[in-house]
């Protein structure tokens, strides 16, 4: 059985966890495609396992373009979504707007990956975002002069669980 792993990735945070959702489906024929690199088509593989890191309240324009693109192809597959939000709480909210109903409908899973606002990789404008998204979630999380922090982290034990709802989906036949 032939997987692909999609994603786009600004900061490498996705990049990542693609290679640990990857290394967690060892032994099985895997392709991992960063979308801003290469346009795969769907059609070639078995299971397709895709995703990436909102920016800007969306996904960067290869993973729209490819998820738009093959939605016909992608709906028929053993279908997985992911998606990482430097906001946890909104991770709802981003799964139903920026993954159409028919593929949320027809996934097996659709997995939030945590988050993170690093500066690295990011342009002048993306860090300035990523700044005052810092800044805001830094000044909410002060409680009478006191700080608790609670900054958005990668959470590797839910790409440990996609990889292995996937090998369960692949081998239920």
């Amino acid at each position: 059985m032939k997987i692909l792993i999609a994603y786009t990735s600004k900061n490498g945070s996705a990049a990542s966890c693609a290679e640990r959702l990857a290394n967690g489906l060892w032994g099985l024929d895997v392709t991992v495609c960063n979308l801003a690199e290469t346009m795969p088509n769907a059609a070639e593989f078995d299971m397709v396992i895709v995703g990436g890191a909102v920016h800007h309240h969306r996904f960067p324009a290869p993973l729209r373009h490819f998820l738009r693109e093959q939605q016909e192809v992608l709906k028929k597959k053993k279908l997985g979504l992911f998606l990482l939000c430097g906001i946890a709480e909104e991770q709802i909210y981003y799964m139903e707007k920026l993954f159409a109903t028919e593929l949320r409908e027809v996934a097996f899973e659709v997995a939030f990956f945590g988050g993170s606002l690093r500066y690295d990789g990011l342009k002048f404008w993306d860090k300035f975002f990523v700044w005052n998204l810092r800044s805001q979630i830094v000044e909410a999380d002060m409680s009478e002069g006191e700080y608790i922090a609670s900054m958005p982290g990668l959470l590797p034990e839910n790409v440990d669980r996609l990889a292995a709802l996937a090998r369960k989906e692949l081998f239920k036949d």
